[in-house]
This record gives structure tokens, C-alpha cells and sequence, in this order.
């Protein structure tokens, strides 16, 4: 299974931004490290994210200004859900530290959790005001993880047009963040543009093919606007194959095998044996495609998972090529 992050605004908006706090925490200051110079005991019984908690309670108990404790805390009170807990934490630190990045990530994405979107958007602002005119800005993971944060918040506040500038800041930082590529569908789908949602819903799906069914169904709302038939119909074939209803996948995208969506299919096709432990028709599947599209990553890719090796390896990454119609 290819993991992934969130992809819509709801439960994995939370748990894509608690994500991104953690990432940066871990790059900013070693967190793991701190946890572990304090864990000096851990009793049995409690699970890990208690015993992660009582931990750095201790170790704020012990040092209130040890910022790191606090930091190590926070993401605790997180991961537990307690998010006003956490907010309390980052709000100590940020009387020390007033601009800490990684203070006003986590806090904003505490502030999301808790549906206070104004107060989310004035600290992930905060943080684009700070680092956009940075050497680094161009690879700024924090920027990054700000930026696709202000795009959350435009489309749960119904402004798809401001969501659409600050999701294509994230992707112009991170050109493989897939949550950022779908979500940037979304909203483009949403100011009425679906063949630029098409591109970046396809982008999305080159990075995560299994497993995630929203950016499919995205895309077959994008080609109905788009008035692309064939399109739509491999699509809902995707679709049917996220939602394990092979017959119907079968159906749909075996009919488009030979037509402009045919790479597309194959490797639908392909993607559909692999879940039925069918490795020939796999493999037959990858191989047309990659008859068609010599350089096709999925394609290759596919090759590889089912233990065959195509003679010609693909040029391009999953975000420079979609798998081919659209």
C-alpha cells in the first residue's frame, strides 16, 4: 500500500497538518532526542502517546523553560487530540520565541482541528510573511506546509479563487506533495477551470495510484464538466476499482483498451490483476501499456512490483507525466 496523506478538507485535513507539525518539529529541533534524554522510565500500561505526555509533563514540571519539553508536549497533546492543551504549550513557547516557525505551524494546526479558521489563518500567514522572501523559500518545507494550510482553510471558507494561489505556492515548493495537487483540483474545479483540474487531479494520481479513492472520483467530476466521456468512463473504472468492485472496473476500463485513453486503462487493468494476485494478466497489462508508452513510469513501475524488469526504463517522474489520455 502507498501511504499518503490527506486529501480533502475534513478528518485528514487534521491529520495532514498534525503531519506536517511533526515534520517540521523534526527539523527544527531533534525532537526524538529530547524525548528520549527525558524518557528516563516508561512504566507499562499506558499507551505510547500517554506515556509520551507524562513524560514531557515531567520534564516541563521539572524546567518550565525548556523549550524543547514543551515542543515535545505540544505534539503529544496532538497526536492526543487534546488540541487546546497543545495550544496552551505553543502559546508558552511563543512568549519566548514570538516567530518560531514550528511553534505557529503546530498551533495553527491545532487552531484547524478546533474549527477556529481565523485564528489558523493568522499564524500560517505569519509564517509566509516570515520565510516567502528567504534564500530557501523555494524549498521551504515549513512555507510549504503554510501555504497548503492557508489553501485548507480558502476552501473550507468557500473562496476557491484564494485557494487555488495559495495551493499553487505549496505545489511550486513541492512539486510532489500529492494532497496539495488534488486539493489544487478541487478548487480549480470549483472557479469552473476542469482541464487544469484534470492535469493537477492526474499529477496527484501519478504520485498515489492505489489506495485513494477521492482523487478519482474528482477526476470523473472533471471530465463530465469537461464534456470528455471516455474520460469520465475510465475514470468511474478507477473509481469502481478503489472501491473494490472488480467486475465493474473490468467492465468500464476494458472497453477503453484501444482508444486515446488506452495507456490509461492498461495500466488500470494492470493495477486491477496485481489486487487479484494475477501476475500474467499483470504483466500483459504493464506490457501494452509500456507498447504504446515506452517511458511510462506507471507502466514501469507496475512492471517491477509484479518481478519483471522492461528493457527500457522510464524519463520522467510521476508528476512530469500523467499515465496518458487527458
Amino acid at each position: 500500500m502507498i501511504h499518503r496523506r490527506l486529501a480533502a478538507p475534513s478528518d485528514r485535513t487534521t491529520s495532514r497538518l498534525i503531519r506536517g507539525s511533526i515534520l517540521v518539529l523534526v527539523i527544527g529541533i531533534p525532537l526524538l532526542g529530547a524525548l528520549y534524554f527525558f524518557d528516563q522510565y516508561r512504566p507499562a500500561g499506558p499507551s505510547l502517546v500517554d506515556r509520551d505526555i507524562q513524560v514531557a509533563e515531567e520534564a516541563v514540571t521539572k524546567d518550565p523553560n525548556l523549550l524543547t519539553a514543551r515542543l515535545a508536549l505540544a505534539q503529544a497533546y496532538m497526536e492526543k487530540g487534546r488540541f487546546a492543551d497543545a495550544i496552551a504549550q505553543y502559546d508558552q513557547i511563543m512568549t519566548v520565541e514570538p516567530d518560531a516557525g514550528s511553534a505557529l505551524l503546530g498551533r495553527g494546526s491545532a487552531e484547524v482541528a478546533l474549527d477556529q479558521l481565523e485564528k489558523a489563518g493568522v499564524d500560517f500567514a505569519r509564517i509566509v510573511e516570515l520565510a516567502k522572501g528567504g534564500e530557501m523559500a523555494n524549498v521551504d518545507p515549513q512555507l510549504e506546509a503554510a501555504y497548503y494550510s492557508l489553501g485548507v482553510i480558502a476552501l473550507k471558507q468557500d473562496k476557491p479563487e484564494e485557494a487555488v494561489v495559495q495551493l499553487a505556492n505549496a505545489v511550486r515548493i513541492k512539486r510532489t506533495d500529492a494532497d496539495a495537487l488534488h486539493l489544487l483540483g478541487t478548487a480549480l474545479l470549483k472557479v469552473g477551470e476542469p482541464e487544469r483540474a484534470i492535469t493537477s487531479t492526474r499529477q496527484a494520481i501519478a504520485l498515489v495510484p492505489i489506495g485513494w479513492c477521492d482523487p478519482y472520483a474528482q477526476l470523473q467530476q472533471a471530465y463530465v464538466a469537461a464534456s470528455d466521456t471516455a474520460g469520465a468512463q475510465y475514470a468511474g473504472g478507477m473509481v469502481a476499482l478503489c472501491q473494490d468492485r472488480p467486475d465493474d472496473a473490468r467492465a468500464a476500463l476494458g472497453s477503453l483498451a484501444s482508444g486515446p485513453y488506452a495507456v490509461d486503462a492498461l495500466i488500470g487493468l494492470g493495477l486491477l490483476a496485481e489486487t487479484q494476485n494475477d501476475t500474467a494478466a499483470a504483466t500483459d497489462a504493464y506490457t501494452k501499456a509500456l507498447d504504446r508508452d515506452p517511458n511510462n513510469f506507471a507502466a514501469t513501475t507496475g512492471l517491477a512490483r509484479v518481478g519483471e524488469s522492461p528493457s527500457n526504463g522510464p524519463t520522467t517522474s510521476p508528476s512530469d507525466a500523467p499515465t496518458g489520455g487527458g
